[in-house]
């Protein structure tokens, strides 16, 4: 967000589509659509991430991936 000049409600497109598409899939934990409003008053979890950006733990699959400013923090370079 700081670097690119993101902003909340390009997140909020992006989670909007997401559940956009779950509702379309009668598999889907979360399938009643998710508005703006909705999104904007979420609590935040970590700045800038609120509770709909962040991945549903439904399985144990859950993956977390970090990179520092400057290259990869594991694997690569840095």
């Amino acid at each position: 967000m700081h670097d690119f000049g993101l902003t909340r409600e390009q997140l909020g497109a992006i989670a909007l589509n997401a559940r956009r598409n779950a509702g379309l899939n009668p598999d889907a934990i979360y399938r009643a659509l998710l508005t703006m409003d909705e999104y904007q008053a979420a609590r935040m979890i970590s700045e800038p991430l609120c509770l709909y950006d962040c991945d549903v733990p439904c399985d144990a699959a859950s993956a977390s991936s970090k990179v520092h400013r400057f290259g990869w923090l594991s694997g690569g370079r840095i």
